[in-house]
């Protein structure tokens, strides 16, 4: 019986091969090979499997290295080689065992670079990452450029945290042979990169991916290379995917059609503008959560509209809170707000916004809490809120506090229904700000 072949794709084998002199086996799976050995009446598998990344201590130690003492923030640059044979003059001191079954199918060794070490991963065949790969180069704060030409990652199903604080490492280019066909969860795995170049994602086939939750956090990536092979359309959870991003001008248009949260998708990101696709836009009808989506993007200016596709939105508070540049929203037909249970802040703070346009289906007939939602809109000129239903709300304490204080004539327009609720919902109008009732 052969085992351990789980990271095996499902394909068909082509053919096996057995040398007598030494009991290898060769099989023969599409264009890969691989070799076992017959040892004792059993076959012992010899494969190059990569010791698992499981320390998430930035001052940890590189894989399996305790023993010769290499420090993972020390390691300047790591490469693959499908060579089990280490240079001469490399003893105990400067090489390990560093496979995940301890048996030396992978050795390790390092080359001194002033202060720090130049990492070479070896076996025979390509280098098998394991299964669970998250955090493997977690916190390796001095890594400065990694090769992937010898890799294996066809039976890895985590990779969330892998490059994780990552804050030296230079352009990331991964190679055709960088698998993601089985991984389900990505999330965090650039948070805190700090390289200010692109990101290659072309060569990843990411259709069984469902988490992508803080994926760049606070990385400083500024362009995102991607195509169909980048497949989103089994992520469910997006939130803070590029919060606090620097320096992105990428334009998003990932495939939504299965995301449920978007909540602190862009929140605090320096961008001045996104540029949103039709394949983003349309297919947001799952998303349930848009809370603090946009907030304190403080460098986003002029108009922003409003197109996504939502059918069972129910939180928007905080959505566009701090968005202090902005100065025109436009919310189309698209976004529908049947559901929605929570708007409190939702444009709070928004210093500079003159225009918000509510669109016919911008209902509120559902919404609980209304509290701070336009507080410190000062440029505002007017409010048409004719088709609000204010029924539900409980919540509406601060709700116009100090709105379109630098206005002239600023009016907040509501229906008859409306008036009573208005009327002793807490506002503050300045100079001849007030309430039109319009029939």
């Amino acid at each position: 019986t052969l085992y351990n072949l789980k990271y095996l794709k499902e394909d068909s084998c082509t053919g096996i091969d057995f040398d007598e002199s030494n009991g290898e086996i060769k099989i023969k799976w599409n264009l890969k090979t691989v070799s076992f050995y017959k040892k004792n009446k059993a076959i012992v598998n010899k494969l190059p499997i990569l010791a698992k990344g499981n320390d998430n201590d930035y001052n940890g130690y590189f894989f399996n290295s305790s023993s010769v003492g290499i420090k993972k923030k020390r390691v300047k640059s790591i490469t693959f080689s499908q060579s089990l044979d280490v240079p001469t003059g490399y003893s105990a001191t400067n090489s390990w065992d560093a496979s995940q079954y301890n048996n030396k199918s992978v050795i390790a060794y390092f080359k001194l670079n002033g202060s720090r070490y130049d990492i070479t991963i070896c076996g025979n065949g390509k280098i098998i990452f394991p299964k669970d790969s998250s955090y493997l180069f977690y916190y390796f704060n001095g890594l400065e450029k990694i090769e992937f030409d010898n890799v294996d990652t066809s039976n890895v199903n985590n990779m969330s945290y892998m490059f994780a604080n990552c804050s030296k490492i230079g352009t990331i280019n991964f190679r055709e042979g960088f698998d993601m066909s089985r991984v389900t969860d990505m999330s965090y795995m650039f948070a805190n990169c700090s390289s200010e170049d692109f990101i290659n994602l072309a060569s990843f086939f990411t259709s069984e991916v469902t988490d992508m939750n803080h994926m760049f956090y606070n990385s400083k990536i500024n362009r995102i290379i991607y195509n169909d092979n980048f497949d989103t359309s089994s992520v469910k959870d997006m939130s803070y995917m590029f919060a606090k991003c620097s320096n992105l001008v990428t334009a998003i248009n990932f495939n939504t059609s299965s995301v449920e949260n978007m909540s602190h998708m862009f929140e605090e990101a320096l961008i001045s503008s996104i540029n949103f696709g039709d394949e983003f836009k349309k297919n947001t009808t799952k998303v349930k959560n848009m809370s603090y989506m946009f907030a304190n993007c403080s460098k986003l200016i002029e108009t922003f509209n409003v197109e996504f596709n939502t059918e069972k939105l129910e939180d928007t508070s905080h959505m566009f809170q701090g968005c202090s540049l902005l100065k025109k929203l436009v919310f189309y037909n698209n976004f529908k707000t049947n559901y929605v249970t929570d708007m409190q802040y939702m444009f709070y703070n928004c210093t500079n916004l003159n225009v918000i346009t509510f669109s016919e289906k911008f209902i509120t007939s559902g919404v609980e809490d209304m509290s701070q939602m336009f507080r410190n809109c000062r440029n505002l000129e007017n409010l048409h809120l004719e088709k609000f239903d204010f029924k539900k709300v409980t919540k509406y304490d601060l709700m116009f506090d100090n709105a379109g204080t630098t206005i002239y004539s600023f009016k907040v327009y509501v229906n008859k229904e409306s008036e009573k609720f208005i009327k002793k919902a807490e506002y503050s109008f300045d100079r001849d700000g007030k309430i039109v009732v319009v029939n």
